[in-house]
């Protein structure tokens, strides 16, 4: 019976060995946020980060948790585009902003090669940033458009299945390019074409002609034998349409497919998941950088992590989850071993000292949260652990 309270104990002080190992003291990068001093807010009735409707007709951000002095809030959109509100005085520690598309339109449509995000900061009246209130991204505003898509080598041939060591041209015909003029961008272009299997992206920038023709040569053995999914861009990184052409291995006569042809096979990969809430906004693309759980690959028992601190983390939560099963178990059978033991006082002792051991372990599992917040926070000062 002795062995068997040194194990419950050696599992339990493996179970807090764990947890010491895994909280880690947190840092603060780049510009504080507002909610970690106190001041909360929210755009339109909704937290941020968030995404604008493309019916809002104005922004009302509402800042609560204010002092008595007057603040404003800048808008900053990859220093491409600023704008601060006027000073306003609080009530009650609360402040509201409210910025229209007639004065402000740079904050509500995509203009130029600034990015889809909006950047907002607190600044007191001597224009001192307090600290970052946070993102919210400007709505798609374009619908895809119809494009033509051929492929030609450098005599303006049709060459529609070219292999890799083939030069070609790939033209694009996109009339609708042409019509989007704002800041002498209208011919201006960006082309993504994504490699399914390869995880990989090709790009090319550059100018259509007034008539939203494009064409881009490619050299032999700059494409990697593949399918190729492509997104055309306009100058305001709008998608104007979309399309997708092969390069195959080996085919002599470009202008006719390989031969015994078939649909390039897609491997099967696992799909990515996301855990927990996001972080970090890219403010240029509007994507997230950054998840409170970091990703996963997507199971049938849910996202599973694959980042090791996360990893970590989930095996950690289980076991904790185990430890406690263990103890009930232990209670169990210590309860068992006592209502068993008719009155032999020996068995009756190994059973109450096995009904002790569980529950104080039980209660360990329980309360090591709060120990290491006491620990580290109260008694050490340590930062992060409050």
């Amino acid at each position: 019976m002795k062995e068997m309270r040194k194990l419950v104990l050696k599992i339990f002080s493996f179970i807090l060995l764990f947890l010491l190992l895994l909280v880690k003291p947190s840092t603060i990068q780049g510009q504080q946020e507002c909610d970690n001093v106190g001041i909360s807010s929210t755009l339109n009735g909704n937290n941020l980060p968030t995404t604008l409707s493309p019916e809002d007709e104005s922004i009302n951000l509402v800042v609560s948790g204010l002092s008595t002095e007057k603040y404003k809030v800048t808008f900053d959109r990859t220093s491409c585009a600023n704008y601060d509100t006027p000073l306003v005085q609080p009530t009650n520690g609360t402040a509201h902003f409210v910025m229209t598309k007639t004065d402000y339109v740079g904050l509500f449509t995509k203009i130029g090669l600034c990015g889809r995000g909006v950047e907002l900061f607190l600044k007191n009246e001597s224009g001192h940033t307090i600290c970052q209130l946070g993102t919210y991204l400007i709505p798609e505003e374009s619908t895809p458009i119809s494009c033509s898509v051929s492929i030609t080598d450098a005599t303006g041939t049709p060459t529609p299945y070219p292999d890799k060591n083939d030069d070609f041209n790939l033209n694009i015909n996109a009339p609708g390019i042409s019509a989007n003029y704002i800041g002498g961008l209208h011919n201006f272009f960006e082309l993504h074409c994504n490699v399914g299997h390869l995880s990989r992206d090709i790009y090319r920038n550059g100018r259509a002609s007034d008539a939203g023709f494009i064409s881009l040569p490619f050299s032999a053995g700059e494409l990697a034998v593949s399918k190729y999914d492509c997104t055309l861009e306009d100058g305001l990184q709008k998608n104007v349409c979309y399309f997708n052409f092969t390069v195959f291995e080996n085919n002599e006569d470009p202008t006719k497919p390989p031969e015994g042809y078939a649909q390039p096979i897609t491997i099967l990969k696992p799909q990515e998941c996301n855990i927990g809430s996001c972080l970090t906004i890219d403010t240029s693309t509007g994507e997230c950088l950054e998840w409170t759980g970091g990703s996963g690959i997507q199971t049938v028992l849910g996202c599973f992590p694959t980042e090791p601190k996360t990893i970590i983390s989930w095996i950690l939560k289980y076991a904790v989850i185990m430890g406690g099963g263990i103890a009930f178990l232990l209670m169990i059978f210590a309860g068992f071993q006592i209502i068993m033991s008719s009155g032999d006082p020996e068995k009756l002792k190994n059973g109450q000292q096995l009904l002790g051991a569980a529950i104080a372990g039980l209660l360990f599992i329980i309360f090591s949260v709060f120990l290491l917040r006491l620990i580290g926070f109260t008694i050490l000062r340590i930062p992060g652990f409050g």
